[in-house]
């Protein structure tokens, strides 16, 4: 099925593609991908990840906030109508201990997973710490974008050769390798350490709860709730400690987005 221009749109922006977002259709910039994938994590370990290699993570306002669930939703909805045949099944990606540490806990990945078909990219490792290899291979039932096949000419970053798997997919199995020497010496991290470790995951659909209520968008856009998540992403940007109270906002706001987003429809 062929997706809408605005469907295109979303996902260019997502990816940070230049001529997207110097339109200035979206709120956001460039990086705006990190905020988005941080309000899909359970808790506040991954905003203080990516706060800490140096990653902006911000609600501007209400305005911002709406677009990007507007975001999150169109992007899901997109990769459910489009069928790629001959993207490969195992592909990978450079990611953070803390990420392994939280997939083994949940047994699922929490947010949009970038992927790449080309194997493990370098420069990704060195804008994170404590990093670890990861070959992701998703069962053929699962839905994803692969942005070679999708944009084709208009792809503007080819050299990643993404793969875009849904937030929420189970994960199904995980096992450690053994990193080679080589992978050792070519993917150090953003202090220059060696990877943490490497490991091979076995991503299953996303599972369904249809019996959760849901909340409707403009109630978790509303004003106050836009200046609350403003004020505390500041809070942990410039290395502040939130109140019991902030968290517990915080975190149970984005329960209640990621309930809507998966019963959506």
């Amino acid at each position: 099925m062929q997706l809408t221009d605005f469907e295109l749109d979303c996902i260019r922006f997502y990816m940070g593609d230049p001529e997207i977002v110097a339109r200035g259709d979206f709120l956001g910039g460039p990086k705006a991908y990190n905020t988005i994938n941080a309000l899909l994590h359970e808790g506040i370990v991954n905003e203080l990840d990516k706060i800490a290699d140096g990653k902006p993570i911000e609600v501007l306002n209400q305005k911002h906030l709406r677009q990007m669930i507007i975001l999150i939703q169109t992007i899901d909805d997109a990769m459910k109508k489009v069928k790629n045949s001959k993207s490969p099944l195992v592909t990978y990606r450079v990611d953070r201990i803390a990420e392994i540490e939280s997939i083994k806990e949940r047994n699922r990945i929490e947010g949009f997973y970038s992927t790449c078909k080309a194997g493990f990219l370098n420069e990704y490792a060195k804008t994170k710490q404590n990093v670890v290899l990861m070959e992701i291979e998703r069962e053929p039932d699962v839905p994803f974008l692969d942005f070679e096949e999708l944009f084709q000419n208009r792809y503007a970053k080819k050299e990643e050769a993404e793969i875009l798997l849904p937030f929420d997919c189970e994960v199904k199995h995980i096992r450690q390798l053994k990193c080679s020497a080589e992978e050792k010496e070519r993917y150090r991290d953003l202090n220059g350490n060696v990877p943490c470790g490497k490991y091979a995951l076995l991503i299953g659909k996303r599972k369904e709860d249809s019996q959760t209520e849901k909340k409707s968008l403009e109630e978790l856009v509303k004003e106050d709730n836009a200046q609350k998540i403003n004020q505390l992403l500041q809070k942990l940007t410039k290395g502040k400690s939130l109140s019991e109270e902030e968290k517990q906002f915080y975190v149970n706001w984005k329960k209640e987005l990621k309930n809507t987003l998966e019963n959506a429809g």
